[in-house]
């Protein structure tokens, strides 16, 4: 067995931005269809606003920049308990080896 003491702050912060921005990016997207479909039932006032457009490039900014501040959050909180408590237990073996 082996344990994880200790993450890496910024790594494990990249990693969550990239997923923020996928998630962001799949939400735009799906807030641009759903958007695009919609406007025939709006008034007109509203109907000529873009918000489903502009989702596709703020939604990816916005989950990256919220995914990337608490994956720094999440990993510190993880160092300071895997210091108390322990760390996360896992085996790690050898391909071909059992």
């Amino acid at each position: 067995m082996q344990e994880v003491k200790r993450l890496n702050v910024l790594s494990v912060a990249k990693i969550t931005a990239l997923f923020g921005i996928f998630f962001g990016l799949v939400a735009g997207i799906l807030f641009a269809i759903v958007s695009k479909l919609s406007v025939e039932a709006m008034p007109a006032e509203l109907a000529a606003m873009p918000f489903g457009m502009q989702s596709i490039f703020i939604l990816p900014i916005f989950y990256g920049i919220t995914y990337f501040l608490g994956g720094i959050v999440g990993a510190a909180i993880y160092n300071l308990f895997a210091k108390w408590i322990g760390g996360i237990k896992i085996d790690l073996s050898k391909e071909g080896k059992k």
